[in-house]
Protein backbone atom coordinates (compact mmCIF):
# COMPACT_ATOMS: atom_id res chain seq x y z
CA UNK A 1 0.00 0.00 0.00
CA UNK A 2 2.92 2.21 0.93
CA UNK A 3 4.96 1.42 -2.60
CA UNK A 4 1.72 2.28 -4.28
CA UNK A 5 0.93 5.77 -2.50
CA UNK A 6 4.64 6.49 -3.32
CA UNK A 7 4.14 5.19 -6.93
CA UNK A 8 1.09 7.57 -7.16
CA UNK A 9 2.57 10.93 -5.85
CA UNK A 10 5.85 10.86 -8.33
CA UNK A 11 3.55 10.12 -11.16
CA UNK A 12 1.40 13.29 -10.32
CA UNK A 13 4.73 15.51 -8.16
CA UNK A 14 7.19 15.12 -10.69
CA UNK A 15 5.16 16.34 -14.02
CA UNK A 16 3.39 19.46 -11.62
CA UNK A 17 6.46 20.85 -10.16
CA UNK A 18 8.02 20.36 -13.53
CA UNK A 19 5.23 22.81 -14.53
CA UNK A 20 5.50 24.93 -12.59
CA UNK A 21 9.16 25.26 -12.54
CA UNK A 22 10.10 24.42 -8.83
CA UNK A 23 12.54 21.64 -9.48
CA UNK A 24 16.04 23.37 -9.72
CA UNK A 25 16.95 21.80 -13.30
CA UNK A 26 14.71 21.79 -16.44
CA UNK A 27 14.38 18.63 -18.77
CA UNK A 28 13.93 19.82 -22.43
CA UNK A 29 14.70 17.57 -25.06
CA UNK A 30 11.45 15.21 -25.18
CA UNK A 31 8.59 16.25 -23.56
CA UNK A 32 5.78 14.16 -24.99
CA UNK A 33 4.81 11.93 -22.21
CA UNK A 34 2.64 13.94 -20.20
CA UNK A 35 2.48 16.63 -22.87
CA UNK A 36 -0.70 18.24 -20.72
CA UNK A 37 2.45 19.05 -18.10
CA UNK A 38 4.99 19.66 -20.72
CA UNK A 39 6.14 24.10 -20.33
CA UNK A 40 5.33 25.77 -23.62
CA UNK A 41 7.73 26.92 -26.13
CA UNK A 42 8.99 30.04 -27.76
CA UNK A 43 8.33 30.00 -31.43
CA UNK A 44 9.91 32.97 -33.46
CA UNK A 45 10.98 34.10 -36.83
CA UNK A 46 14.82 35.65 -37.05
CA UNK A 47 16.24 37.59 -39.64
CA UNK A 48 20.22 37.87 -40.08
CA UNK A 49 21.30 41.31 -42.32
CA UNK A 50 23.45 44.20 -42.74
CA UNK A 51 22.98 47.81 -43.19
CA UNK A 52 25.07 49.85 -45.21
CA UNK A 53 25.80 53.49 -44.77
CA UNK A 54 22.65 54.54 -45.55
CA UNK A 55 20.94 52.09 -43.20
CA UNK A 56 19.65 50.10 -46.03
CA UNK A 57 19.16 46.10 -44.91
CA UNK A 58 20.51 43.68 -47.04
CA UNK A 59 21.81 39.74 -47.32
CA UNK A 60 24.69 38.38 -45.82
CA UNK A 61 26.53 37.13 -48.10
CA UNK A 62 28.19 34.00 -47.36
CA UNK A 63 26.31 33.29 -43.67
CA UNK A 64 26.46 29.94 -44.63
CA UNK A 65 29.77 29.53 -42.98
CA UNK A 66 28.48 30.67 -39.38
CA UNK A 67 25.48 29.15 -39.20
CA UNK A 68 24.55 25.76 -41.07
CA UNK A 69 20.63 25.71 -40.36
CA UNK A 70 20.49 29.61 -41.37
CA UNK A 71 20.22 31.28 -44.91
CA UNK A 72 20.18 35.20 -44.72
CA UNK A 73 17.19 37.38 -45.28
CA UNK A 74 14.83 34.41 -44.79
CA UNK A 75 13.16 33.76 -41.43
CA UNK A 76 12.30 30.65 -39.86
CA UNK A 77 10.17 29.29 -36.66
CA UNK A 78 11.73 27.44 -34.85
CA UNK A 79 10.84 26.23 -31.33
CA UNK A 80 14.64 24.46 -29.73
CA UNK A 81 15.30 27.40 -27.19
CA UNK A 82 12.84 27.41 -23.87
CA UNK A 83 13.25 30.87 -22.73
CA UNK A 84 13.76 34.18 -25.01
CA UNK A 85 17.10 35.02 -23.04
CA UNK A 86 18.28 31.95 -24.47
CA UNK A 87 17.58 32.42 -28.08
CA UNK A 88 18.99 36.39 -27.30
CA UNK A 89 22.09 35.23 -26.43
CA UNK A 90 22.50 32.68 -28.62
CA UNK A 91 22.02 35.42 -31.74
CA UNK A 92 23.94 38.06 -30.19
CA UNK A 93 26.75 35.80 -29.73
CA UNK A 94 26.26 35.05 -33.76
CA UNK A 95 26.10 38.79 -34.56
CA UNK A 96 28.95 39.67 -32.83
CA UNK A 97 30.52 36.95 -34.03
CA UNK A 98 29.81 37.34 -37.90
CA UNK A 99 30.77 41.83 -37.40
CA UNK A 100 34.02 40.18 -35.94
CA UNK A 101 34.95 38.55 -39.49
CA UNK A 102 33.61 40.78 -42.12
CA UNK A 103 33.56 44.10 -43.86
CA UNK A 104 33.47 47.20 -41.01
CA UNK A 105 31.90 49.29 -42.95
CA UNK A 106 28.63 47.10 -42.66
CA UNK A 107 26.71 47.30 -39.36
CA UNK A 108 24.99 43.17 -38.79
CA UNK A 109 21.88 42.67 -37.34
CA UNK A 110 19.50 40.43 -36.14
CA UNK A 111 15.71 40.74 -35.93
CA UNK A 112 13.57 38.40 -33.84
CA UNK A 113 9.68 38.87 -33.94
CA UNK A 114 8.49 36.37 -31.06
CA UNK A 115 5.37 33.99 -32.30
CA UNK A 116 4.28 32.58 -29.26
CA UNK A 117 5.78 34.84 -26.34
CA UNK A 118 4.15 33.85 -22.59
CA UNK A 119 6.01 36.86 -20.93
CA UNK A 120 3.65 40.12 -22.16
CA UNK A 121 6.08 42.04 -20.59
CA UNK A 122 8.74 41.49 -23.82
CA UNK A 123 8.27 43.86 -26.51
CA UNK A 124 7.28 41.35 -29.86
CA UNK A 125 9.82 42.22 -31.82
CA UNK A 126 13.52 42.24 -30.83
CA UNK A 127 16.54 43.50 -32.47
CA UNK A 128 20.40 43.41 -32.33
CA UNK A 129 22.85 45.20 -34.43
CA UNK A 130 26.72 45.17 -34.06
CA UNK A 131 30.53 46.26 -36.13
CA UNK A 132 33.43 45.87 -35.76
CA UNK A 133 34.25 49.17 -35.29
CA UNK A 134 31.98 49.28 -31.80
CA UNK A 135 34.72 47.42 -29.84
Amino acid sequence: MVLLIVWLVLQIGIPFFRKFGTFPFTYRYATYSWAMFSKPRVHYEVSLFRRNSNGDKETIPDVAQFTSEYHSAKTRASDYYRTPAEIKDRFTHLVNYIAEREDPNFEYGVSIHWVTLFDPNEPAQWEYYANRLQK
